[in-house]
């Protein structure tokens, strides 16, 4: 075996792996299903616009909500923060002193 002969058949292998088969027939089952998914969306009288506009519009709602919790948290640390770090300065030289 060459090594050209090698190569093509480490390139097709790679193409098989990332493909999970030949690109040819994943194309068609890709293809077949897309067409069986489609018939059944256009019965049912969804669109992808549908689809995704929802996924979009729950996405940004939950970033929205956890945009509010960081802010909430960010508040909580400020407030401690507040308390917490002159505390801590003043009982590391207030220990700084006494040795």
């Amino acid at each position: 075996m060459s090594n050209s002969e090698d190569f093509r058949d480490r390139e097709e292998n790679r193409k098989h792996d990332f493909f999970g088969g030949s690109p040819r027939k994943v194309f068609f089952k890709l293809a077949i299903l897309s067409l069986i998914v489609g018939f059944v969306m256009r019965m049912m009288d969804i669109t992808p616009g549908t689809i995704f506009g929802t996924l979009g519009s729950y996405v940004g709602r939950t970033f929205a909500d956890l945009g509010g919790l960081m802010g909430d948290i960010g508040v909580w640390f400020g407030f401690g923060a507040a308390i917490v770090f002159p505390l801590y300065i003043f009982i590391r030289l207030w220990r700084r002193l006494l040795s």
